[in-house]
């Protein structure tokens, strides 16, 4: 099994957009390190949703994150430890303000 180290960027919308897509290979996972959002606006706070997909639709338990405020020109972390995906999930995201917020996902996909 190859392990790869990859990282993702977008900035958000306010309508659930794909962030990162896992391996679609059989027996394929990916461990997420990191979920950093940042706020690039310089006046105003904005909220962030994370959610782990399959299909298209949103999985059952799968909320990383539901509306997590982000001040004005500040970063958080959203992913305290790791999370797996398994082959073909993907982790979307919206924002409650287009363009006002950042994401970048590190992750180790195991192929």
């Amino acid at each position: 099994m190859a392990e790869t180290f990859n990282r993702a960027s977008s900035a958000l919308t306010t309508s659930f957009a794909e962030i990162y897509a896992a391996p679609t290979g059989s027996g394929d996972v990916t461990v997420l390190l990191s979920a950093n959002v940042a706020n690039v606006d310089t006046i105003s706070s904005a909220d962030v949703y994370l959610s782990i997909y399959s299909g298209g639709s949103a999985l059952t338990g799968g909320t990383l994150a539901s509306k997590i405020r982000v001040p004005p020109q500040a970063s958080m972390e959203l992913i305290a430890n790791k999370v797996v995906l398994k082959a073909g999930e993907s982790l979307q995201a919206k924002a409650s303000a287009a363009s006002d917020l950042e994401m970048t996902i590190s992750a180790l996909e195991i192929t």
